[in-house]
């Protein structure tokens, strides 16, 4: 009889440890990232999620979720609106999306932030 108890207790902590083990979220976010040229122009991404740049003759698009970010020579558009301008002399264009924050960054200055709705 105490081998049966001792099974039966071993087959329950087993079960407890598998069961805490998965955690209550089993969704994993992952990153992506990617870079272009554009007219002499790098433009790159940094996404807490999954996101790609398609490249234009005159211009980057990134999409990620149901957004997507369009870098022109001289403007910034998200989601078709117009949300900044763009010095044509900005060598570096970086765009990073993380906890539903997008930033715009032109030769490291901060150019435009804002929160998206997922």
């Amino acid at each position: 009889m105490h081998h049966i108890i001792t099974n039966w207790r071993s087959i329950l902590t087993l079960a407890v440890i598998l069961i805490a083990g998965t955690g209550c979220n089993g969704k994993t976010a992952g990153h992506s990232s990617g870079a272009t040229t554009i007219a002499g122009r790098e433009i790159s991404f940094s996404i807490d999620g999954a996101g790609a740049i398609q490249s234009q003759s005159d211009a980057a698009t990134i999409s990620f979720e149901s957004h997507k970010v369009r870098v022109e020579k001289e403007r910034l558009l998200i989601d078709d609106k117009e949300q900044a301008k763009i010095a044509p002399t900005v060598s570096k264009v970086e765009v990073l999306v993380s906890n539903a924050t997008v930033t715009v960054m032109a030769d490291s200055a901060n150019i435009f932030t804002t929160q998206i709705t997922r």
